[in-house]
């Protein structure tokens, strides 16, 4: 790893305006102290091969200063995936009706950080590996490993997490900040910015390209990527990482960023299918899993603050969430759910789901399902915060695997998500019968509970989608059996929530289920504008740019 000094050099040197404290002076003074590490192959390899855990600090994160503990805090509750009052940062996103999102240069400890930090942290991945690869390009340092001139490693992992980094930005925000490898950065670097704000559909084709060239350099030099136990360094894996896990992985993140692309129903409906179902054809067979040690949580780097926040139940929890009624509601047969959508906003409050689908409850709803633990009181839930943000279900996978937050590892990316994501595509194509087939691999799971019982899934679904039944689940709104779409987008939902903090909101606006007037995708920061001089501007809210409708999508929508 880089020393502490060589580090806080990198990180302070390398972001190109992060925020309205960026000093201009230090940035240029520092430049050739950075140039000189970077001529070391160590310090260079661990520049470039830190960048997957500062991708996971900003998606997992962990609390430094006002860093990334905020986009965990804001995330998963504006989507229709957990619930939960934030009191240390974001808690005024998450109230009903939704707002405009605040977007003025500063904001308070409760007012919505949570974008401008995954804008950071992007940038800084993509930063830093900027400096890597035009240090590659402009020198001879070569990186050695026992012997092995493993440079074209370091290359291809560069231009993955490049492709990551400026992907994330693309599905996050209405334009993104990017500077490739082949343009330095220059004297008059606030309007280099300026023109580095480019639209997220340009930024997204840039990112797609950058993990092209990845797979390609990996292909042509048979590379291999260490195990945590032997390097900190790239991903951070259980297991040594092969040319083939890397171009797997690569494709089903591609795949991510084209579906979760999309800010609506409409735009998701004219994804480019094909090109995903391409990439999922040879995308992840097993789980890209990151161990987690408790090391480094003032770096956020090897703990999950969002596992923590998911599954916290301390007295008195500042930050615990539940599932979202609206997600998990559609599981439920008892008609409650029905009935907590007529009661009035300021009247629902919790209830208990009755459902087949044991991944939510056991055999009866006070009990623990797979994914899930119940819990009887209102802890971290005050009345007068909001009763509908109360739920009784806990999201418990990874609690349920014997880990804690600090412990075993962290699923970021999963053979489900890839399955599912060619179900999709499917979907779209009007291949109906092999959609069906590919949701069936999680829908018919059996789970084994903690009573010790081995439970069936759920009935398999049919091209006409969830089986006709007293008991079918899931349901839309008004308690009818669900289609095929709404099968999908449950399963997508269900099985995926806890792979990062922002892929349940990408999720949710594409399906439609983000309630009335979020907003569907984030601006620039207003730090950021501030420090380019542009205008501010923002999203969402009653009659806002960008404001989202509830209205989750089926087979209908599909015409």
């Amino acid at each position: 790893m880089l020393s502490k000094s060589i580090q806080r050099l990198v990180l302070t040197g390398g972001v190109l305006l992060l925020g309205a404290g960026c000093d201009l002076d230090v940035i240029n003074v520092l430049q050739p102290d950075r140039e000189r590490a970077l001529a070391d192959p160590e310090d260079l390899e661990a520049l470039i091969g830190g960048a997957f855990s500062v991708f996971f600090s900003g998606i997992h994160g962990w609390p430094e200063g006002d860093c990334c503990g905020h986009v965990p805090n804001m995330y998963p509750n504006y989507a229709t995936e957990m619930t939960g009052i934030p009191l240390s940062g974001g808690s005024e996103t998450v109230v009903e009706p939704r707002l405009a999102l605040t977007n003025t240069p500063s904001v308070s400890i409760d007012g919505p950080r949570g974008h401008r930090i995954l804008w950071q942290v992007m940038n800084l991945v993509a930063s830093n590996v900027h400096d890597g690869l035009r240090t590659l390009d402009e020198t001879d340092v070569r990186i050695v490993d026992e012997g092995v001139d493993v440079t074209p490693r370091a290359r291809a992992f560069a231009k993955l997490m490049q492709g990551i980094a400026w992907g994330y930005m693309a599905m996050g925000f209405d334009k993104a900040l990017v500077i490739p490898e082949t343009e330095p950065l220059g004297e008059e670097i606030l309007q280099q910015g300026r023109d580095a704000l480019i639209p997220a559909e340009e930024a997204r084709q840039m990112a797609l390209a950058s993990i092209e060239a990845a797979k390609e350099i990996a292909s042509q030099n048979g590379i291999t990527f260490p195990a945590y136990s032997s390097s900190p360094l790239f991903f951070g894996t259980p297991e040594p990482m092969t040319t083939d896990d890397f171009v797997r992985v690569a494709n089903t993140f591609a795949a991510r960023i084209l579906a979760l692309s999309a800010r609506t129903p409409a735009e998701r409906r004219q994804v480019a299918w094909g090109r995903v179902l391409e990439l999922t054809t040879n995308g992840l067979t097993r789980d890209l899993e990151y161990v987690l040690d408790g090391s480094e949580v003032d770096e956020g780097q090897r703990s999950s603050l969002l596992y923590f926040r998911l599954e916290d139940n301390v007295p008195g929890c500042a930050n615990c969430f539940r599932w979202d009624n609206r997600l998990i509601g559609q599981a439920d047969i008892s008609g409650r759910y029905q009935t907590w959508l007529a009661t009035p906003l300021n009247r629902r409050d919790r209830f208990d789901i009755a459902t087949p689908d044991r991944r939510i409850t056991g055999a009866t709803p006070q009990s623990n399902g797979a994914y899930t633990r119940y819990w009887g009181h209102n802890n971290g839930f005050p009345e007068g915060r909001g009763l509908y943000f109360r739920s009784g279900y806990q999201w418990a996978r990874h609690f349920f695997r014997g880990f804690d937050a600090n412990s075993g590892t962290a699923i970021l990316a999963s053979a489900d998500e890839n399955r599912l994501l060619r179900a999709e595509a499917l979907i779209h194509m009007g291949d109906l019968s092999g959609a069906a087939e590919l949701i069936n691999v999680t829908r018919t799971r059996s789970h084994t509970l903690d009573d010790g019982i081995t439970y069936p899934g759920l009935p398999p679904v049919t091209r006409d989608g969830v089986p006709e039944s007293a008991d079918c689940a899931p349901r839309i709104d008004s308690g009818a059996c669900g289609d095929l779409m709404v099968a999908l987008r449950y399963e997508r939902m269900i099985e995926l929530a806890g792979l990062d903090a922002f892929r349940g909101f990408a999720d949710s606006r594409g399906f439609g289920l983000l309630p009335d007037d979020s907003f569907l995708v984030a601006p620039v920061p207003g730090n950021e504008l501030e420090v380019f001089s542009l205008p501010i501007y923002t999203f969402g809210g009653d009659g806002g740019e960008w404001s989202a409708r509830y209205a989750p999508v089926t087979m209908a929508d599909m015409q």
